[in-house]
């Protein structure tokens, strides 16, 4: 069988054909892409909705791969889809078109393959790739083994199709593929500009929480919350409550109004704020907070090294210092929170004390708090105008720990005694 069998108009509708597929099913791939990110801001509220450069390169390139391979294959079909009489080389072809059929069952067939031997590298050599980087490693050898694997039957039952025609046609295909990807990889970021500017993205601090320290609550005392998001605008704040900007009053109103939907939970809110934040600027939202009967809130964090979110519980009580300083435009209640530590000696802690290179020393302040806490001690922590969230969730997160710590080296001292009153929370918050 030899590749004059083929007329030049074939070729050349099989060429259209093929071009034309690839590049409807770029498309098609891109569309999909598109829903996914809308489905994603439907069900996850705080995503990056721009993506980097690196990674906008690697996902063109794989598109543009999976629509070239498709179109050379729906090529070669097409062209090796003629009548004759002969039955060794209807045959044949066949054998050609049934090969190409089975293109998606070899796609997961080399997908799998390589991935394996990738790992398999990994392990043997003490190479860690990472999971991620391995799959884009992997893809330009499951294009070229999808290519290898379309055009093998040609090898075997075209005369005239040989290695110097396989080069040529390989590096056609590359081409195809390359070209493909830098034509318009903007269309990935449009829908992406959009959304941010509704719903900004929030870099929410960064914790470390590998030996569940943190998290002392279950999921379901938090999942159901508001939702808002609290973003810097120059000098100002913002608050956003489902992509709408609303002043503070309103956000309160969204809050109490909203919280009614899930009153087993009671009424509270999960605060989206960026990391940089300065902590003294999110005074007047707890105020108002405390007035509207919210007991706790939650700031949302990053744990490092799984990427889940996990809440950082924040306590807040009705105190009657906060009317006496007018910060809070409403009338005074009825009843305040009694300040149980009035007539006690505390031990004053600034936090920006334990900064080293604007972080919060950890190893340092839990040593510290290790040695000072005990049942009488009442700590007095002094948070400046230029501590941010992250510092102070940090820090706070440190004197939990420590306190945790004293609780179950006592609990196993004393025969599983509690420790609750030996080693208490006990401490303000001063400005």
């Amino acid at each position: 069988m030899s590749i004059k069998n083929i007329t030049k108009t074939r070729f050349v509708v099989g060429l259209v054909l093929g071009l034309g597929s690839s590049i409807l099913l770029y498309l098609w791939q891109q569309y999909l892409f598109v829903l996914l990110k809308l489905m994603n801001s439907n069900f996850r509220y705080n995503i990056e909705y721009i993506i980097s450069d690196d990674v906008l390169e690697k996902l063109s390139i794989f598109f543009a791969g999976n629509a070239v391979i498709v179109g050379n294959s729906i090529f070669i079909a097409f062209i090796s889809q003629f009548w004759k009489r002969n039955r060794k080389l209807k045959h044949h072809l066949r054998q050609i078109r049934n090969n190409l059929s089975f293109l998606i069952g070899s796609y997961y067939f080399w997908s799998f393959k390589i991935t394996f031997m990738i790992l398999i590298i990994n392990v043997f050599n003490n190479v860690d790739f990472g999971l991620t980087k391995a799959l884009y490693f992997l893809v330009p050898f499951i294009f070229i083994a999808l290519f290898l694997e379309s055009v093998k039957s040609l090898r075997r039952y075209w005369r005239g199709y040989n290695l110097k025609i396989l080069l040529i046609h390989g590096l056609i295909v590359g081409c195809l593929i390359n070209v493909l990807s830098v034509t318009n990889t903007s269309v990935y970021n449009r829908i992406g500009v959009r959304q941010e500017q509704e719903n900004p993205f929030v870099d929410i601090p960064v914790v470390d929480d590998e030996n569940s320290f943190l998290l002392n609550e279950n999921n379901s005392y938090y999942r159901f919350n508001n939702n808002i998001k609290i973003v810097k605008n120059s000098d100002s704040i913002e608050y956003r409550w489902f992509r709408e900007k609303y002043s503070l009053r309103e956000i309160m109103f969204k809050i109490v109004v909203s919280g009614d939907r899930y009153a087993q939970y009671g009424e509270t809110a999960n605060l989206y704020v960026p990391g940089d934040m300065p902590y003294y600027k999110m005074q007047e939202f707890e105020w108002n907070c405390t007035y509207h009967n919210l007991n706790k809130i939650y700031y949302m964090t990053i744990e490092s090294s799984s990427g889940w979110h996990i809440p950082f519980r924040k306590n807040l009580y009705f105190k009657e210092d906060m009317f006496k300083a007018g910060e809070v435009d409403f009338p005074s209640p009825i009843n305040f929170y009694p300040d149980r530590f009035k007539d006690i000696a505390k031990t004053t802690i600034k936090i920006d004390s334990f900064l080293s290179n604007g972080v919060i020393d950890k190893i340092r302040l839990e040593e510290y708090f290790y040695q000072t806490i005990n049942k009488e001690t009442v700590f007095d922590f002094k948070i400046s105008s230029v501590t941010t969230l992250q510092q102070y969730i940090d820090f706070m997160n440190s004197y939990r720990k420590s306190v945790r710590l004293l609780r179950s080296e006592y609990g196993v001292l004393n025969n599983g005694k509690s420790a609750v009153q030996q080693c208490p929370h006990k401490y303000i918050e001063t400005y």
